[in-house]
């Protein structure tokens, strides 16, 4: 993608260089050429080509259940209100990745929208937390508003383009809760006074939450506090039978029952709206001192008694994997020491001090659709430090950039442990 500089008013002939910052409801929208749109005779949209219509910006990613459901809806809105309305599906994720999706699935068979991949620059105009994010722009280029699906819809667009109707921007969702806060304890965090020994809760879907996890407690582990939001089973079992230490992604784990659809979404299905709130489930753990490094035997105890017809175990299986080895020994990769760190983003990675699984660990988010487990296979015991340039969502390239540590990714097949659910009584 290239951003083409808009003049301010009164300025003559020189383009002048933008500057990339997140744009709020009420700013101008700056013409931007975007470049990488497939389904499009010349490749590239200049965004004032927009100008006179209703435009809407989808960010979506192939991991997205609800995103991929929404597109037939959403080609059929852009038919509907041709020459009104255009809908621009974005994302950060390359052609291979987005041709492997809609050559997989049929519902998809039939759309050819022009859509723009390979995005970082409208991401960073309008950041996000949770997908799919919509954000309207009306026909003078102004943003009016950004929303959830529930909003694109037939009637909010025919009285948006009459004029008939504001949108109401959604909110952001780290304003549901606090990190320190107990999740469904009202706004108690965790000061001693609290005195709460042992709390698990099990709550229904929850419409406008993130789907997340997290970890957090004291530094000794005495105070332990898990908790999940509007996740599937198989993510509950994996943070459980991982228990910190394996991360049972869903590229590691084996789902051997009769009806998997129960535990995890199917995109060919049409009814994710209906299936997520009878699969997906909110969890907070809280244990005390009292109950010392018992948190994950708790929590396993909890999936039992709320769950009884599913049982998980652990086991060693010959996987397929991406593997992370070394190619030369000779290169000692060992740290100088200073601040532990690792920092990550789609176009770069330091790990200062730090062990070199972490690689691995952060890879998985980027390259999902190698829809293979990702490990370290180089047996290096000792902090790292490793400094990388390239995209992080592109195997070659981050082969070609590991090179000179002499490291790289290889597939191949060895036995990892594995998590595998079962129907009980199998």
């Amino acid at each position: 993608m290239e951003v083409a500089g808009t003049p301010p008013a009164g300025a003559v002939g020189d383009t002048v260089s933008l500057q990339v910052k997140e744009l709020k409801v009420g700013e101008l929208m700056p013409d931007l050429l975007v470049k990488n749109v497939i389904n499009h005779p010349e490749g590239e949209i200049q965004l004032s080509d927009y100008q006179g219509k209703l435009l809407i910006l989808d960010f979506w990613a192939t991991w997205c259940a609800p995103c991929v459901k929404g597109f037939p809806k959403m080609d059929s809105l852009r038919r509907e209100f041709e020459g009104k309305l255009e809908i621009l599906p974005v994302t950060y994720q390359d052609q291979e990745e987005v041709d492997k999706l809609f050559s997989r699935l049929k519902v998809l068979k039939d759309i050819e929208m022009p859509m723009a991949i390979s995005d970082n620059t409208l991401r960073q105009l309008f950041p996000h937390r949770t997908l799919p994010h919509y954000v309207w722009i009306d026909p003078e280029g102004k943003v009016m508003a950004f929303t959830s699906k529930e909003s694109v819809v037939r009637d909010s667009i025919r009285q948006v383009l009459e004029g008939v109707k504001e949108l109401e921007s959604k909110s952001a969702p780290k304003a549901l809760f606090k990190r320190n806060e107990l999740l469904f304890f009202g706004n108690r965090g965790f000061d001693e006074d609290k005195r709460i020994l042992l709390q698990s809760v099990f709550m229904p879907y929850i419409e406008g939450m993130p789907a997340m996890y997290k970890v957090t407690g004291e530094s000794d582990k005495s105070w332990m506090r898990i908790f999940l939001t509007n996740s599937d089973l198989p993510t509950y079992f994996g943070l459980a039978y991982g228990a910190g230490k394996v991360d049972f992604n869903r590229n590691r784990r084996i789902l051997e029952v009769k009806e998997p659809d129960l535990l995890k979404y199917n995109a060919d299905l049409d009814n994710y709206d209906e299936w997520k709130l009878d699969h997906r489930f909110c969890y907070e753990l809280i244990v005390s001192p009292q109950y010392p490094g018992q948190e994950y035997d708790i929590m396993k105890a909890d999936l039992e008694r709320m769950f009884p017809e599913y049982w998980a175990a652990v086991e060693m299986r010959d996987t397929e994997v991406l593997a992370l080895v070394r190619t030369d020994t000779s290169i000692d990769l060992r740290t100088d020491g200073g601040e532990r760190k690792i920092e990550m983003d789609a176009f770069g990675l330091e790990l200062n001090n730090e062990r070199i699984g972490l690689l691995p660990y952060h890879w998985r988010f980027h390259l999902q659709l190698m829809r293979i487990p990702i490990v370290d296979d180089t047996g290096i015991e000792y902090r790292v430090d490793i400094q990388l340039e390239g995209k992080m969502n592109d195997l070659e390239s981050i082969r070609k950039t590991l090179a000179p540590y002499g490291l790289d990714l290889v597939k191949k097949v060895m036995p990892i442990k594995m998590l595998v659910i079962r129907d009980r009584g199998q």
